[in-house]
């Protein structure tokens, strides 16, 4: 990849602050621009309202327009004009998420994180403008990020989250060969392509992630 801007939608601080320092690290050595845009938690497990509980925000019928609209308002932002992120610019797209074992529990939430999952699966482009299309993955963690960077499988508070991400991230960038030893190690599952994990991961209730595709894609920019 020659130049250009990568964008990481998230779902949370905590996802940005554990994964985006080191990454940041390793691609801005070779002249790709990264940026990173956050949503404010998981909207495919958003009620439109909260009292009555009748829909979702996002459901696999939509999702694609939503992840489109998070985009277009990134792009409109004072933030996206003031550090020139511009949609011709903009070389790939990357989705980062928990799957909280959403393949295996059956609440409603659950059912319908999976189904938008499995749609997201699907894309192999997304629409930036009226005439760009850009290739798009799908990164996850299952159950969560932080069962696969410290085995925590408890539930834990966002101050917990962060303290957890922002250990992780100094030891990254400290720690030579850190933040690889983690992604692609023997105790967690992972397999060789994007395509793969996106099969695998729906009979996988082992600790799991496809961080090691990216990895493997950086290391394929460095040539």
């Amino acid at each position: 990849m020659n130049g250009g801007i990568i964008l990481f939608i998230m779902e949370g601080t905590s996802d940005k602050d554990t994964l985006i320092p080191y990454i940041t690290q390793q691609i801005l050595k070779y002249k790709i621009m990264t940026t990173v845009k956050i949503i404010g938690g998981d909207v495919t497990t958003k009620w439109i309202n909260e009292y009555t509980k009748d829909i979702f925000e996002c459901t696999p019928a939509n999702i694609r327009k939503k992840i489109e609209e998070i985009i277009g308002l990134y792009l409109k932002s004072g933030e996206a004009k003031r550090d020139y992120i511009l949609s011709k610019l903009i070389k790939k797209i990357y989705y980062v998420t928990d799957t909280d074992d959403c393949f295996f529990l059956r609440t409603p939430e659950k059912i319908n994180k999976k189904n938008c999952m499995i749609k997201m699966f699907n894309f192999s482009t997304i629409k930036i403008s009226k005439v760009k299309m850009v290739p798009i993955e799908v990164i996850f963690f299952a159950k969560d990020l932080e069962a696969v960077t410290v085995k925590n499988v408890s539930s834990l508070t966002a101050k917990e989250k962060e303290e957890i991400a922002t250990r992780f991230s100094t030891k990254s960038l400290l720690e030579d060969g850190y933040f690889e030893s983690v992604f692609r190690s023997k105790t967690i599952k992972t397999w060789d392509t994007y395509r793969s994990s996106y099969n695998g991961i729906k009979t996988t209730q082992d600790t799991a992630c496809n961080m090691n595709n990216l990895l493997d894609e950086i290391e394929e920019w460095k040539k």
